[in-house]
């Protein structure tokens, strides 16, 4: 983990130089820093939960996966390029993992755990939330697999009330909560579209490539 954390820093260096370079507000790099900190703490939990090969409670493995899938650091990273409108009050609201980031982070992770668990089966790898649930509550796979659907779709409940919400910060920065919720349906709804990356390759090239003709 090191090596990870000390090439993390270096991004991190390389943004507070590049930003004081242009004389811009350098405040969001430091939430930055703290986000990087927050997931190799993280990290380091899964690390020992797989030497010791300890299969967690549901509870437990979405404590700390919901951070170690990468949606809370993804979106603050998003909001270190927004400028002036993601205030110092906009990243505190971020750190206080509001509702909207936890159900966005929700569907990430265990979208993950569905459509990962048969690459993860194969090699060594901390336990996914569908073994959780299934020791948790003595169930086979596909309920396993049922329950965590459920856990999906009220995730999408919890966005859509969110969105519906004044909020403290600005809707720019919400929405990029929401982006990032969307993405991870259409990367994971199918299969794993991130270690299967020719699953993604048709999305990619009709986003990128093929016009839309009107």
């Amino acid at each position: 983990m090191k090596p990870i954390y000390k090439a993390l820093l270096n991004v991190h260096d390389e943004f507070y130089q590049e930003i004081m370079a242009k004389k811009e507000i350098n405040y969001s790099v430091q939430y930055l820093e703290e986000a990087y900190k927050e997931i190799v703490l993280c990290y380091d939990v899964e690390t020992e939960w797989l030497k010791k090969r300890y299969v967690q409670t549901m509870e437990e493995h979405l404590a700390n996966a919901l951070v170690t899938v990468t949606s809370p650091l993804l979106t603050t990273a998003a909001f270190v390029g927004m400028g002036e409108i993601a205030t110092p009050e906009a990243f505190q609201w971020l750190q206080s993992q509001p509702r909207i980031l936890m159900a966005c982070s929700t569907i990430f992770r265990v979208f993950n755990d569905i459509q990962s668990c048969k690459t993860e089966d194969e090699r060594s790898h901390v336990a996914t939330g569908i073994e959780c649930y299934m020791k948790q509550h003595g169930v086979s796979r596909p309920e396993a697999i049922s329950e965590l659907l459920k856990i999906i779709e009220n995730a999408w409940i919890d966005i859509n009330e969110e969105m519906m919400r004044p909020t403290m910060i600005s809707r720019d920065l919400v929405i990029r909560i929401l982006n990032f919720a969307c993405l991870y349906g259409v990367v994971y709804k199918y299969n794993d579209g991130y270690n299967q990356t020719e699953c993604t390759k048709d999305s990619i090239i009709a986003l990128y490539e093929d016009s839309i003709p009107i």
